[in-house]
């Protein structure tokens, strides 16, 4: 997939997936621009009354002090939205799964 926008803080980019396990893994390489890619994955591991999800981010930082200082910040500025996606994520799964027979 790839995405065009003129707000500035959706930009521009692409995303493919890399690697996939069904039910269990999903690993998506992310480009933004010139730099480096970073890659998201989600580990779903199934638990008693449900499914456990974590969604993971890694992106190299090289050496550059400035984009080693965005790497420390990076919890405190996307955190938030990966909070608020997996409650979504939740809400969706648990509105189907109550509408089945």
């Amino acid at each position: 997939m790839q995405w065009q926008s003129d707000h500035r803080q959706v930009g521009a980019g692409a995303q493919e997936i890399v690697e996939s396990e069904p039910a269990r893994y999903l690993k998506v390489r992310l480009e933004f621009g010139d730099g480096a890619p970073a890659y998201a994955d989600f580990r779903l591991t199934p638990l008693e009354a449900g499914t456990q999800v974590v969604w993971g981010f890694q992106m190299s930082h090289g050496w550059n002090p400035v984009s080693r200082w965005f790497g420390l910040m990076m919890d405190r500025w996307i955190g938030p939205d990966y909070q608020a996606g997996l409650a979504n994520l939740k809400q969706v799964v648990e509105t189907d799964r109550q509408s089945l027979p």
